[in-house]
């Protein structure tokens, strides 16, 4: 697995990268602090992150990566000294999948690590469609959305620098095989609900910027999905 370490302490920052190589991890990315590990987490995308809490002079930079993280679809666990109910309940409104408190030791991390896979492996949601001359499994907790072109339909990934993927199948076909947070806004358009961040008039807006129709037909159970007033 490859795996992302962010914390200001160099001692315990290399003690983790040991750890987690020792394991058999690959450590793509190894820093200090929160503005050198955002600069390469815009180039790199690993399948998880540790991530201090108290960094930076003002603490806490940890949760502000936490909540890139989140938004990036990387999932992280929290590593911090303290485990107070206050620090604690700022940690889990960003669910990380994970939460390491120091000292450690190499089993106790070993075990957040596993657990963390077991959670991100259980959270997979694909699919097997006939993409060209080959079958192509998707990853559904990583598609945005989906778009219908004519008999095609092409699945457009959250991380817009990853390439679409085009199936020869229709919507029809398609629908009963996703999962509850897909939801249908227009006769040619299917989102990933965890991806929107705004309903605006005709449009729905998703966080990595995209921007789609969405149609008077399926707003009002859009906005219901939503938890939102039509």
């Amino acid at each position: 697995m490859n795996v992302a370490v962010c914390e200001d302490d160099v001692i315990i920052n290399n003690l983790i990268v040991d750890y987690l190589e020792s394991l058999d991890h690959t450590v793509v990315i190894q820093e200090f602090s929160k503005k050198e590990f955002l600069v390469k987490l815009d180039r790199i995308r690993p399948d998880l992150a540790l991530l201090d809490i108290n960094l930076g002079a003002e603490g806490k930079e940890g949760i502000c990566i936490g909540e890139v993280c989140g938004k990036l679809g990387v999932p992280f666990i929290f590593v911090t000294a303290y485990s107070d109910s206050t620090t604690l309940k700022e940690a889990i409104e960003f669910e990380p999948v994970g939460y390491i408190v120091k000292p450690f030791t190499q089993a106790q991390l070993n075990a957040q690590v596993e657990l963390a896979i077991s959670r991100i492996d259980g959270s997979r949601q694909e699919i097997q469609i006939n993409s060209g001359s080959q079958f192509v499994s998707i990853d559904l907790s990583e598609v945005n959305y989906i778009e219908s072109a004519r008999n095609y339909l092409v699945f457009h990934p959250i991380e817009t620098r990853n390439k679409s993927i085009k199936a020869r199948m229709t919507l029809k076909e398609v629908i009963p095989q996703l999962p509850s947070p897909y939801i249908q806004i227009h006769r040619s358009f299917l989102v990933n609900q965890t991806q929107i961040q705004a309903i605006e008039k005709e449009e729905c807006v998703m966080k990595n910027k995209s921007v789609l129709p969405l149609s008077r037909k399926y707003k009002s159970q859009v906005m219901r999905a939503l938890g939102a007033p039509d």
